[in-house]
């Protein structure tokens, strides 16, 4: 935490001022009911004493009532600037350790560029490919340090921001203090004031009459020149439709019965339907991968730093407060497992019975697509099971088990979840896939209540609103404004309904497109969304809290 204040502390002091505010109004009424139900000469003196006391009482309460308000404001707006800094903060480190991944892979890239160019044999297409990759990765590392900066940026407003703050509940507390101390120069100068008020109001009302009469005649004016702009595009988009057709008959018709008539296109056709099917057989008749408990070790030091300081770091996490707290840990285990290892972390967050998460990790091992996402072209089906192999099934092929499913399965298993015990599914990208794959497709296993998927594509899917026990399943879907994953599956967002909440959005640092298909970004877009609307975690209550026990399995082909 990089701000100073304790927001809880001062809520309880505002709360204590609060309190003490209303004692001293019942106060003052009681005594004012002592003065007035009481009859008798002899308690005259006693009557004008306790409407003196009960008018000093007021004045204290208005002391009182305006310094509770002016630390109750403060005190939200401490509690969000520390929000907002605790965030800006896991970024910082989160970006801090992708940088130093991001080196070191650039690093690597520049050796064997070098390599490459030493050796005359190397072909010339394969020395342009290692030169592409190392301009990307040094791309990303520039990317990363900009979000480093923009994080430390953010951490510095805050600071600036509680410093504004302080100085406006100290100027309210003034100002609360000075109110109830009126000689009888403010006395008469609030009856001037008061009279100037009534004229005030005289002339707001006549120029609120007139106001409306101003807006009638220009929301007419409006209804117009929307029905004629209307019109005009109407009839614009009449003629491009024309001539967009005219061009798909008259020009792309004929390339297009030319390609359908080419015996090369499907030839290429039935050698990419073999190409796949022989990846989908080959990856529901391998067996169910082996579990193990994870371990950071590796071959690569580098790597295994990145591991561990990952572990480290989730392990850190002894309480969930926020759906951003799961898509923090969604990070870390992406960083856990890599194209190696497939990493799952199970949670038990309690309660009877006890409520499970499991956190899937995205795709990592892209195989023959590794060079349009900066890695190495990877042509071997090894390596981590959340791969392109899976991916592709889970969306193509649903009612087929994935080597990454039925490991997932086994592990919950291992992990001691019962068949009724309520699971909360949380998945970025394939992870989501997965989440959203096993709530619609495989209920009848375990008790699937709750779905947190993000970057994902997970619209079409018959995801059931009541889970094995009867219980409401509840959907988060986060989407980025042109992150194209989410819409793989062609099917258009999800109608809100009491339990499925789909938001689409657009992301922190208005990336756009495949930069905004990024974990991180979208767990900063949690913690605004939350903040936004805290009705989000509506549903998910039993899933927070303090962990009660982690458990971490690693698998591979």
């Amino acid at each position: 935490m990089s701000l100073p204040g304790n927001p809880a502390a001062l809520k309880d002091r505002a709360d204590a001022y609060v309190n003490a505010a209303r004692l001293i109004d019942q106060a003052a009424d009681d005594l004012r009911r002592l003065a007035f139900l009481s009859e008798s000469d002899a308690i005259d003196a006693l009557q004008t004493k306790s409407i003196a006391v009960a008018n000093d009482l007021d004045a204290a309460h208005g002391r009182y009532n305006g310094t509770a308000y002016a630390l109750q404001e403060y005190a939200v707006t401490l509690q969000r600037l520390h929000n907002t800094a605790d965030a800006a903060e896991e970024s910082l480190a989160q970006a801090s350790y992708r940088q130093r991944g991001a080196a070191s892979n650039a690093t690597l890239a520049e050796a064997r560029l070098e390599k490459a160019l030493d050796d005359p044999a190397t072909p010339t297409a394969t020395i342009q490919q290692l030169e592409a990759n190392l301009r990307q990765l040094e791309a990303q590392a520039t990317a990363i340090s900009g979000a480093m900066d923009a994080a430390q940026g953010r951490i510095d407003q805050a600071q600036v921001d509680l410093e504004e703050a302080a100085k406006k509940a100290i100027a309210l507390i003034d100002s609360a203090i000075a109110a109830t101390n009126e000689n009888w120069l403010d006395q008469m100068k609030k009856f001037v004031e008061d009279v100037g008020d009534f004229f005030d109001a005289v002339g707001r009302w006549i120029t609120e009459v007139l106001q409306r009469v101003v807006d009638a005649v220009v929301a007419v004016i409006q209804a117009v020149a929307k029905a004629i702009v209307i019109a005009l595009l109407v009839i614009v988009a009449i003629i491009v439709l024309a001539a967009a057709l005219y061009l798909l008959i008259t020009v792309l018709g004929p390339i297009i019965i030319a390609i359908l008539t080419s015996p090369w296109f499907w030839i290429a056709v039935a050698t990419i339907a073999v190409i796949v099917g022989a990846r989908v057989l080959r990856e529901i008749n391998s067996p169910t991968p082996e579990l193990r408990e994870y371990s950071p070790d590796s071959s690569d030091p580098a790597e295994e730093q990145l591991r561990r300081q990952a572990s480290t770091l989730l392990e850190s996490q002894k309480k969930y407060s926020t759906l951003a707290d799961f898509a923090a840990s969604e990070g870390y285990v992406d960083i856990m497992g890599g194209e190696l290892e497939t990493v799952v972390e199970i949670k038990n967050m309690g309660g009877d019975p006890p409520h499970w998460v499991v956190t899937l990790p995205s795709t990592q091992d892209w195989q023959a697509l590794g060079p349009l996402v900066g890695k190495d072209l990877d042509l071997n089906d090894d390596g981590a099971v959340n791969d392109f192999d899976s991916n592709m099934i889970l969306m193509l092929f649903p009612e087929l088990r994935t080597q990454y499913e039925r490991a997932v399965l086994a592990a919950m298993e291992r992990a001691g979840i019962g068949p009724n015990d309520p699971v909360m599914l949380v998945g970025f990208s394939q992870g989501g896939i997965m989440a959203g794959h096993l709530a619609a497709n495989r209920s009848d296993a375990f008790n699937f209540t709750n779905v947190l998927a993000y970057g994902a594509p997970i619209d079409g899917m018959d995801i059931p609103t009541r889970s094995k026990t009867g219980d409401p399943v509840h959907v988060v879907s986060v989407q980025h404004e042109g992150d194209l994953v989410p819409m793989l599956d062609l099917a258009g967002p999800q109608p809100d309904t009491e339990n499925w909440k789909t938001r689409t959005i657009p992301d922190p640092d208005r990336v756009g497109g495949a930069g905004a298909h990024d974990n991180d970004l979208y767990r900063r877009s949690l913690i605004e969304l939350e903040a936004d609307e805290p009705s989000l975690m509506a549903g998910y209550e039993g899933f927070l809290g303090p962990v009660r026990d982690r458990q971490l399995f690693e698998f591979s082909e």
